[in-house]
């Protein structure tokens, strides 16, 4: 087993770490950790970006002022929700007593 991680297939990287190390490409160890060539793609980002390639901040526009009725339509949505919340608490109770009146009347 020892023969194995030493010259054979690394469990972590996945990769042949003799072969990669006598290749001495980006896949190689940096800083005791060993970690993918897209790891260190921060490292090789140009310093300069010309001004074609730049983003461009969009222009500036005023805050819009609030919708008047935005709270009314808030508060009509608060009421309906808490509305068809008390409905569908009581509906199993007026549902069984609908049950049990039909039951009671037209049962056998």
């Amino acid at each position: 087993m020892r023969r194995l991680l030493h010259f054979g297939w690394d469990n972590a990287a996945g990769g042949n770490l003799a072969a990669d190390d006598r290749r001495g490409d980006d896949t190689t160890a940096r800083a005791g950790r060993w970690l993918p060539a897209a790891a260190h793609a921060i490292e090789r980002a140009p310093m300069f970006v010309p001004p074609e390639n730049r983003s461009v901040p969009p222009p500036w526009e005023p805050p819009r002022r609030p919708d008047p009725g935005a709270k009314r339509r808030e508060n009509a949505a608060i009421t309906l929700i808490i509305l068809i919340s008390v409905l569908a608490l009581f509906a199993p109770i007026a549902g069984g007593t609908l049950v049990g009146v039909v039951v009671a009347l037209f049962g056998s």
